[in-house]
């Protein structure tokens, strides 16, 4: 598991243990609310925490890269199942069309 993966896990973890109010920094994503984004960066460490709320019965997803494309991008999808547990896939994406594999963080 990479150091992404075990950050984003152990937010998406932590949400219910969390507060929002909890967070350095907070936006909302849509126009409505509906999804908002909240996080908290140590710059000393290197470590970004991030927690992605969505008003969905889907998921929400995030993507990250050097440039703000999807080319060489990490990309992060989470959800909750039908037992409310909530799961986390990550792929990374290359220069070429096709994404590696998701890999699953949690079960």
């Amino acid at each position: 598991m990479q150091i992404a993966e075990v950050l984003l896990l152990a937010a998406v973890l932590s949400c219910r243990r969390l507060a929002s109010h909890g967070w350095q920094q907070e936006a909302a994503l849509d126009d409505r609310g509906d999804v908002r984004m909240y996080w908290t960066a140590d710059v000393k460490k290197n470590v970004l925490l991030v927690e992605i709320q969505g008003r969905t019965l889907g998921y929400v997803a995030m993507g990250i890269s050097v440039t703000g494309t999807m080319k060489n991008a990490d990309l992060l999808i989470g959800y909750v199942d039908y037992m409310g547990r909530p799961h986390v896939l990550v792929s990374t994406r290359t220069a070429t069309p096709a994404p590696t594999p998701i890999k699953r963080t949690r079960n």
